[in-house]
C-alpha cells in the first residue's frame, strides 16, 4: 500500500487505518505484486510505475514509468516467466510491456506489444505465459477475448472469444488449457435485462447489478477454442492453479467468496465464504490469493484483511485486517455508479456517486437512487468526520 496514508489517520469514509507489517511508499496505486529471480527481487506494478525491492528489508532497488505513459498500467495483470527475469505487465490500454530484470533488482524494459489490433481501447488485464516463456496469454477485457502473444516477434497471433470483460488467465501444468474469469459473466440471453458497459452488452438484475460470473475453459490444442463456461461467483477475478492444476481458485469480488473448481470434472465443488460476519450483506471485495507450498493453506486478500483458510477443515485465521468498507460498482444506461455504504458511526448511510466527463454531461438516474446530494456539504467526507451521520 501507499506510506503517505500513515498509521492512525482517518479515511475519507470516516474509518481509521492502522495497518499491519511494514509500509511501501511507491508512486500510484499498488495493483499487483510477484516475486522474480527465484524469491530475490519483488516486483510491484502500480498505476504508473514498475519498481522492484529487496524482499526481506523491502528496500527500493528501482523504478520506471511505463514506456506507453498514456496507457499507464492496467488493474490487474503481472506475469514472471520461468526463467524468473522476464517480467510482463499489462498496460491500461493497449499494450503489454516486457522488462528484463537483474539478479541484483535493476531491470530494462524490452519491448512494448501492441495488443489492440487498431482499437483505441482492449484493457489488457490478467496475464499467463507458458513454460517456455515465448507465448503469452492475455485478457483483453474491453474486447471479450483471449489473446495469445508471441513475445518474441511482439505480435498478437490470434483471439478466443470468452465471456464478458475477461479478467484473470491462469494455464493447466501441460500448458493445453487456459481458464479465464469473467467478471461480467455470459453474453445476456434473449429474456435478460440487460445494459452498455464499456462497449459491451452485460446481464444485470434489478439493482443494474451483473447477473453472474462465470469462468471460460479454452482448449489451447490447435486452434484455441472455448469448450465450456461455467458459473461461478459474481465479479469473478483473480484465477489460481494448485501445483498439479487438479484445483482452481477464484476469487469473487462482488460474491464475498472464492470458488473452489475441480478441473477434471470442470465442476464448483466448493464456495469459500471470505465474509467476516455472515450476517454482513457484502463487501469483502476479495481480490487476491495465494497458495502456501504444500497447498494446503489459501491466502485471501480483501477489505477484511488477509486470511489464511485451512483447505482441509475449513479454519481460519485473520492474518490483518482491513477497512471493512462496503463498496460496490454497478452500471446504469452506460454510466458507471460507484455505491458506499458507510460503517461505523455513518452506518445506515448509503450514498451513490457518478464520475462525469465535464459538469454539463447528462445522464439518467437510476431508479433505485434518491434525491441528489452533491452541493450538500454535509455529505462530504470530510464533513462526515466531524459530524457523523448517527448525530444528524
Amino acid at each position: 500500500m501507499n506510506a503517505r496514508v500513515k498509521a492512525g489517520e482517518l479515511l475519507q469514509s470516516g474509518q481509521q487505518l492502522d495497518p499491519e507489517g511494514t509500509l511501501i511508499d511507491v508512486s500510484g496505486r499498488l495493483l499487483a505484486i510477484e516475486f522474480a529471480q527465484g524469491g530475490k527481487v519483488l516486483v510491484l506494478k502500480t498505476t504508473t510505475t514498475l519498481a522492484t525491492f529487496e524482499p526481506d528489508s523491502f528496500k527500493l532497488v528501482a523504478k520506471a514509468e511505463f514506456p506507453v505513459a498514456k496507457g499507464g498500467g492496467s488493474m490487474h495483470g503481472l506475469a514472471i516467466a520461468a526463467d524468473g527475469e522476464t517480467a510482463v505487465v499489462s498496460g491500461g490500454r493497449t499494450h503489454l510491456y516486457v522488462a528484463k530484470i537483474a539478479i541484483d533488482g535493476k531491470f530494462t524494459w524490452g519491448p512494448s506489444i501492441d495488443v489492440s489490433g487498431g482499437a483505441k481501447n482492449v484493457n489488457p488485464l490478467g496475464v499467463a505465459l507458458t513454460k517456455d516463456g515465448r507465448f503469452a496469454y492475455v485478457a483483453l477485457s474491453m474486447a471479450n477475448a483471449l489473446a495469445k502473444v508471441d513475445l518474441t516477434t511482439g505480435k498478437v497471433i490470434g483471439t478466443t472469444e470468452v465471456g464478458i470483460c475477461p479478467y484473470g488467465v491462469a494455464l493447466s501444468p501441460d500448458g493445453k488449457t487456459a481458464y479465464v474469469s469473467n467478471f461480467g459473466g455470459r453474453p445476456p440471453g434473449a429474456n435478460d435485462s440487460s445494459e452498455t458497459s464499456a462497449g459491451s452488452l452485460v446481464a444485470v438484475d434489478v439493482r443494474s447489478v451483473a447477473l453472474n460470473g462465470t469462468l471460460s475453459i479454452v482448449d489451447l490444442t490447435g486452434k484455441p477454442r472455448e469448450v465450456a463456461q461455467i458459473s461461478v461467483g459474481l465479479h469473478p477475478s483473480e484465477v489460481l492453479l494448485n501445483a498439479d492444476g487438479s484445483k482452481l481458485y477464484i476469487a469473487n469480488v462482488g460474491g464475498d467468496s472464492v470458488s473452489v473448481v475441480e478441473t477434471a470434472t470442470r465442476k464448483v465443488t466448493a464456495t469459500i465464504s471470505t465474509k467476516p460476519d455472515p450476517a454482513l450483506p457484502w463487501g469483502t471485495l476479495t481480490d487476491g490469493l495465494a497458495l502456501s507450498a504444500d497447498g494446503k493453506t489459501l491466502y485471501t486478500a480483501s477489505s477484511a484483511g488477509i486470511r489464511a483458510y485451512d483447505l482441509a477443515t475449513g479454519d481460519f485465521k485473520t492474518i490483518s485486517e482491513g477497512t471493512g468498507s462496503n463498496d460496490l460498482v454497478v452500471t446504469h444506461a452506460g454510466r458507471r455508479w460507484e455505491i458506499d455504504e458507510f460503517a461505523g458511526e455513518n452506518m445506515g448511510l448509503v450514498v451513490a456517486e457518478i464520475e462525469l466527463e465535464d459538469e454539463a454531461a447528462s445522464f439518467d438516474l437510476p431508479p433505485w437512487a434518491g434525491r441528489e446530494v452533491t452541493e450538500e456539504a454535509r455529505y462530504y467526507n470530510s464533513n462526515l468526520v466531524k459530524t457523523p451521520y448517527s448525530c444528524w
